[in-house]
């Protein structure tokens, strides 16, 4: 299988697109990358948004939110837009 990388996005990356990733990360197959970035990123994850993802066993509060760039756009095979 061909390896692959996604990229969700969002406004913040503090919350909907971190969830996002996280999920994905939880299904995958090993050879898909997954990352998460926001066009106006947070200085640090949405409180509430790790709280959820915690109830079912994800673990995001360490996300440290990234600005979306044209390199990780252009890196990515899939840009989700959440």
């Amino acid at each position: 299988m061909t390896d692959m990388t996604v990229l969700f996005v969002c406004v913040s990356n503090a919350g909907k697109s971190v969830m996002a990733a996280g999920l994905m990360r939880q299904v995958a197959a090993p050879n898909i990358r997954v990352s998460s970035a926001g066009t106006h990123a947070k200085a640090a994850v949405n409180a509430l948004s790790a709280e959820v993802l915690a109830e079912v066993g994800i673990d995001i509060s360490t996300h440290q939110p990234t600005q979306l760039t044209n390199q990780m756009i252009d890196d990515a095979d899939l840009v989700v837009i959440v």
